[in-house]
């Protein structure tokens, strides 16, 4: 989404770093992500939804929940096409909205709920809550652009960070169960009610 497009692949301060080569696919909405874009990538990081969740249709639970499995399938193709891959997902960032950050966390939910719960073998990058001021459950002020939705630059530093902590961690774990975060319906037993 529009939060990850400012950052760098590559060398240098602020960037994913040449130990994280890779390739940035624009994908803007869960619809437009093209699982066979990913065939030949060992880590895949996905940060989308924003822009659906932030439309006005996306209005009910019914309509997350759909907007949930549309990516939930897009994980399961790109898990198809490419099994050996470390597959990381980034939940939607708060914003500056209450309505918004309310389809946002009901969103997340289903990604933490489900999606880290069934045997795609995906792993959630932790400590996005850094983002929210939990006294306003709004983005923190530090960390916005000027609007309601987008990240300044101190916030793409630190989403850097937590994207290369998640993927250094399973790196050093050789592809082993990575943490706490990484799950399989072998290992626990898969959601009682997967979507």
């Amino acid at each position: 989404d529009s939060n990850f497009g400012s950052i760098k692949i590559g060398k240098g301060k602020g960037s994913l770093g040449e130990s994280t080569p890779g390739h940035r696919f624009w994908a803007p909405t869960v619809e437009s992500i093209d699982p066979l874009a990913y065939t030949s990538y060992r880590n895949i990081v996905l940060m989308v939804g924003t822009n659906n969740v932030k439309l006005d249709s996306v209005d009910s639970e019914e309509h997350i929940k759909d907007l949930y499995k549309s990516y939930k399938t897009k994980i399961t193709l790109i898990r198809r096409y490419n099994k050996n891959c470390r597959l990381f997902v980034c939940p939607v960032l708060p914003s500056k909205s209450h309505r918004l950050n309310r389809k946002i966390v009901e969103f997340n939910q289903y990604l933490i709920e489900d999606l880290c719960q069934c045997d795609l073998k995906v792993q959630l990058v932790e400590g996005l809550y850094t983002f929210l001021d939990r006294k306003f459950n709004l983005l923190k002020d530090e960390f916005a652009k000027g609007d309601e939705l987008h990240i300044n630059h101190r916030g793409t530093s630190v989403l850097v960070v937590l994207i290369k902590r998640a993927i250094f961690q399973a790196k050093s774990r050789n592809g082993k169960s990575v943490n706490n975060r990484l799950y399989s319906n072998t290992l626990r037993g898969g959601p009682l009610n997967p979507i």
